[in-house]
């Protein structure tokens, strides 16, 4: 697919809905915050550059992140020092983030040579190429030059 209408229209097809959003709006601005409920559902901001074809997957890449995540469990076991957090204050997060600022998922920018944010991505897990290949290559109908 090479076209956002027909990659729309595939994703119908096997059942994926556009997503729903409870907020309220004027009729002008429902448009925006379905795409709004979409991009806070797959984690992708792109405006005005819509999807051509699906998010490519890296099979090998996922089995050897849960290769390492069962080493690190075992690794664990073995008496590793676990450090003592102070107490939580009442507004304190307490989100659960990955302990090694090593391997945290991010955030990853998209720009043009001259500054402009084209788009970004919230990453699931840590970076790789293939991160960065898969985005371009669904929202791109050649890849740019310099990005």
């Amino acid at each position: 697919m090479t076209n956002p209408e027909q990659y729309k229209s595939w994703l119908r097809s096997i059942g994926v809905e556009e997503a729903v959003s409870h907020l309220t709006c004027v009729e002008r601005s429902k448009e925006r915050v379905t795409e709004q409920a979409n991009e806070v559902r797959i984690g992708q901001v792109w405006p005005g550059r819509d999807a051509m074809r699906a998010y490519l997957e890296d099979k090998t890449d996922e089995k050897e992140r849960k290769k390492a995540a069962k080493k690190r469990a075992v690794r664990g076991g073995r008496g590793v020092k676990v450090k003592k957090r102070k107490a939580w204050e009442s507004d304190d997060c307490r989100h659960g983030y990955p302990v090694s600022v090593l391997r945290a998922p991010g955030v990853m920018n998209f720009m043009c040579g001259c500054g402009y944010i084209l788009g970004l991505e919230l990453l699931r897990e840590t970076e790789s190429p293939a991160h960065l290949v898969a985005a371009l290559a669904q929202r791109f109908h050649k890849f740019p030059r310099a990005v």
